[in-house]
């Protein structure tokens, strides 16, 4: 479940400020210390690629964070900090609150939606899934109830079926309507057996693409992670003009394509290749 706090923005700055009150994994956070990293040496090869001017905003940097509100982390400390390394070009790496104001919620007081609210509504909504995927007849897919024919572009998992044990492995539809199902059995079906791997319909990103005039995209990963793919699903979308700091290759605003990536695969599959 990716956890989309209320009452956040998402701000397109190079770093936070100290006092700044953030979501992250479930919790509020203040931002208590934020320092320059010392670049590696992939991260030297990154800043070489903009201008001069615009490196300084680009560097890598620390940051600590005290906990506010939600449950302890497995990585705080004992006074209940946890510090992240962000990576060159990385911004709006950290949702704010507006104001510093938390909405929170009435049972534990942590921010909302709360992690037990979040599992009751995951809850009721795989048993809906469930019920409904015992009536699913075998050829058919999953996600419309269609039969999926050899000339339609369709997904097959392997192994036995995660929703019901008395099936094979489903095949879904690739059509838009379909996707969205395909989707979520994957993710049930990565999560049934280690080691197997997401394909584009559940590759996500918590980092920001930035999408550049030519179509091309770019992106730095969030909170220490770098990006899987920049045709994976990313917490957030931007036109390279409208970063702070400007474009490093200074795209113009004419023809530019906005937040459309170019070449985009049609098959999800394309990234395990």
């Amino acid at each position: 479940m990716s956890w989309r706090p209320l009452g956040v923005s998402r701000r397109y700055s190079s770093r936070p400020s100290v006092g700044d009150v953030v979501a992250i994994d479930h919790r509020a956070w203040e931002v208590t210390h934020v320092i320059d990293a010392i670049p590696t040496a992939e991260e030297e090869a990154r800043l070489n690629a903009y201008r001069a001017e615009y490196r300084e905003k680009h560097l890598p940097y620390k940051v600590s964070l005290k906990r506010l509100h939600g449950p302890r982390h497995e990585n705080e400390n004992s006074r209940a900090e946890v510090g992240y390394r962000v990576p060159v070009g990385a911004f709006g790496a950290f949702p704010q609150y507006k104001d510093g104001r938390v909405p929170l919620c009435s049972c534990h007081g942590h921010p909302w939606p709360c992690l037990e609210a979040e599992q009751q509504r995951y809850a009721e909504a795989e048993l809906a899934k469930a019920e409904k995927a015992l009536r699913v007849l075998p050829g058919c897919c999953p996600a419309c109830g269609e039969v999926v024919t050899h000339r339609q572009k369709s997904i097959t998992f392997g192994g036995p079926n995660v929703s019901n044990p008395l099936a094979e492995g489903p095949t879904y539809h690739l059509r838009r309507r379909c996707r969205q199902g395909a989707a979520e059995y994957e993710e049930k079906w990565v999560n049934d057996e280690p080691g197997r791997k997401r394909s584009l319909l559940t590759l996500w990103c918590e980092g920001t693409l930035i999408v550049h005039g030519d179509g091309s995209g770019e992106c730095f990963g969030a909170q220490g992670q770098e990006c899987p793919s920049v045709y994976a699903r990313h917490r957030a979308h931007v036109a390279c003009y409208y970063q702070t700091h400007g474009c490093g290759r200074e795209c113009s605003r004419a023809g530019h394509p906005g937040t459309r990536l170019a070449g985009r695969p049609d098959d999800p599959r394309a990234v395990l290749r």
